[in-house]
């Protein structure tokens, strides 16, 4: 089913997407497909976890769930950069996926936050 769909990054309240993509309804969960001209993302939803890959000049894989360190990848130009992902935050709702997680690479943290809001047509 299409749909509208937004990427907010929380924290700068940046919109990274805004138009429109794709719901496919799994027995399991949901998978919301959304791109633009410079961006292509795939966020797949569970109860307890999710995967989010995006595509650019650089591929992100990242496989999220609650209370476990989970591992992603991160290819470039360079090859791939493996990063471990720690859930700190999941909520989903009917029209709204919210998702705080740290990437870990070493003893580096970086934290990211993100709302993907889905306005599905009727």
């Amino acid at each position: 089913m299409s749909a509208n769909i937004t990427l907010l990054e929380q924290k700068t309240q940046t919109i990274h997407f805004r138009g429109n993509g794709e719901v496919l309804r799994k027995k399991q969960g949901f998978e919301v497909r959304f791109k633009d001209r410079t961006y292509s993302y795939c966020w797949k939803i569970y109860e307890k976890a999710c995967t989010i890959q995006s595509s650019s000049e650089i591929d992100v894989f990242l496989t999220l769930k609650e209370n476990h360190r989970t591992k992603g990848h991160i290819d470039s130009e360079y090859g791939r950069i493996p990063v471990e992902c720690e859930l700190i935050e999941y909520t989903v709702c009917k029209d709204e996926v919210e998702v705080m997680y740290d990437l870990i690479q070493g003893s580096e943290r970086q934290r990211f936050h993100f709302i993907l809001s889905i306005k599905e047509d009727m």
